[in-house]
C-alpha cells in the first residue's frame, strides 16, 4: 500500500475525511506526501516522495480530473520517471505493482519533506513567472526542473549532505528491482 499524506489545503479540496494512517514503512518505493496551491487562480498540485524527494505535478486540476486518481497519480509518475530516468520494463512494472493500493490521509506533519516541498513551490512558482504562466509551461516540464535541483535535506537513502531528487530515485528503483 502507497501512502499520500495531504496537506490541510489539499484535504480540504478533496474531501477527505479519511483517518491518518501510519505510514507503510514496507513500502519499498517510499510513500508521498501532497500539498495544492494557486498560480494565477490555476491549482497545482505537488507530490513528493518521502524517501527521495523525487517530485510530480499536476496543473490546472479540478475535482472532476481526480475521479480516478489512482490511475491519475500512477500514470502521471510512470512518464515522469520514464521523461527523467528512462526507467526500464521491469522497474515499470514492479513500481505498477507497488502502487495498486493508494491511500490519501491526512497529513503525518513530516518537516524534512514538507520544508522540501516548500522549497519546490517556490521554484515552480519562479519557473511558470519565467515561462509566462501555468499555460506556457508542461507538469512534465516542471516536474523535469524540481527534480534536478540540488537539496538539501537528510534523507535515510543517501549520507550525502546533498543531493539530486531524480539520482536518488534511480538509485531506489535499481535497489528495488535487480534481480
Amino acid at each position: 500500500m502507497t501512502t499520500i499524506f495531504c496537506s490541510k489545503k489539499l484535504e480540504g479540496f478533496l474531501n477527505n475525511s479519511d483517518p491518518y494512517l501510519e505510514p507503510d514503512y514496507g513500502n519499498k518505493f517510499g510513500n508521498w506526501n501532497a500539498h495544492t496551491f494557486l498560480i494565477e487562480r490555476k491549482r497545482f498540485i505537488l507530490f513528493t516522495n518521502d524517501r527521495t524527494t523525487y517530485s510530480i505535478v499536476f496543473i490546472d486540476i479540478r475535482k472532476a480530473d481526480l475521479k480516478d486518481f489512482d490511475h491519475l497519480f500512477r500514470e502521471s509518475l510512470i512518464r515522469q520517471l520514464d521523461n527523467d530516468v528512462r526507467i526500464n520494463e521491469r522497474q515499470e512494472i514492479e513500481l505498477r505493482n507497488s502502487l495498486t493500493d493508494i491511500r490519501l490521509t491526512r497529513t503525518n506533519n513530516n518537516k524534512r519533506v514538507l520544508g522540501t516541498m516548500n522549497e519546490f513551490v517556490h521554484i515552480i512558482k519562479y519557473f511558470v513567472a519565467n515561462e509566462g504562466g501555468p499555460a506556457h509551461i508542461s507538469a512534465m516540464e516542471l516536474g523535469y526542473r524540481i527534480n534536478n535541483q540540488l537539496v538539501k535535506a537528510p534523507l535515510e537513502v543517501t549520507s550525502e549532505k546533498y543531493s539530486v531528487p531524480k539520482e536518488l530515485m534511480l538509485q531506489l528503483l535499481q535497489k528495488n528491482t535487480s534481480l
